[in-house]
């Protein structure tokens, strides 16, 4: 047996540090490897050797779903399938590109004309961000705190009312003790969502980043040039990004 333990679902931010003191609780460490994309960010997975087979064994029975950095992790035997697995569903697009501290007022035109020259099929500009806004807490009476880690929106089908967001994004964002709907949780009739990013969002449910949970939602509903990874469900949810 392998002393190397694959973790996965590590939340952006966490550190060296903090997984080495983690898995210290059980025993020895001889090393811990988070995998980093080229851009020095991390990928939410990485690898972790224990000293002895008995500090293996102890580490994936008692740190399995320990939560972590607002995360709970994942913890099994490192296999070589399971890394090629991860490792593709964590790569962001090979085309596409991320632009970080624009200026507020900078507007699509103006954008394309700095990129003259290069052949641009789209560009997207996102004006909010949510990040790190979970919820732990949960009420069996109350659904606003068991579903919807930063979005809840419920209407009945005579309201016909419709939710939209555009250009946002939302970051680590989760429902660690409720149900559905990582980031948001909707239950209307007509829902759209354009532009907008789902990055590291989880839900004990279903539905990583969104659950549409609607029996009247209108086809003039759409999700348009969304963007979602390294969402994930609890062990027995569904969607790991959208559950409907």
């Amino acid at each position: 047996m392998t002393n190397i333990l694959y973790v996965r679902n590590l939340s952006f931010s966490a550190t060296h540090e903090q997984v080495l003191r983690l898995f210290e609780e059980v025993g020895p460490v001889l090393n811990v490897d988070i995998q980093l994309r080229k851009d020095g960010r991390s990928k939410g997975h990485g690898y972790v050797t224990m000293n002895s087979e008995e500090d293996t064994q102890r580490a994936l029975q008692s740190l399995n779903n320990r939560e972590l950095d607002g995360r709970n992790i994942k913890v099994s035997i490192a296999n070589p399938e399971q890394e090629k697995k991860t490792a593709n569903e964590n790569l962001f697009s090979q085309t596409c590109i991320h632009l970080d501290n624009l200026p507020g007022e900078l507007n699509e035109s103006e954008l394309r004309a700095e990129f003259q020259g290069f052949a641009i099929k789209d560009i997207i500009i996102t004006r909010h961000a949510v990040s790190l806004l979970t919820h732990t807490t949960t009420s069996n009476n109350d659904n606003k705190r068991n579903y919807g880690g930063v979005i809840y929106f419920e209407s009945s089908q005579s309201i016909n009312a419709q939710f939209e967001i555009e250009g946002c994004d939302f970051f680590n964002c989760g429902i660690f003790n409720g149900s559905n709907g990582g980031a948001i949780y909707f239950a209307g009739t007509v829902f759209i969502a354009a532009g907008c990013r789902f990055l590291n969002c989880y839900a004990k449910g279903s539905g990583g980043a969104i659950c549409i949970n609607s029996l009247h939602i209108q086809q003039v509903s759409v999700i348009d040039k969304c963007i979602f990874n390294n969402n994930s469900v609890g062990t027995n949810g569904l969607g790991r990004d959208i559950y409907h």
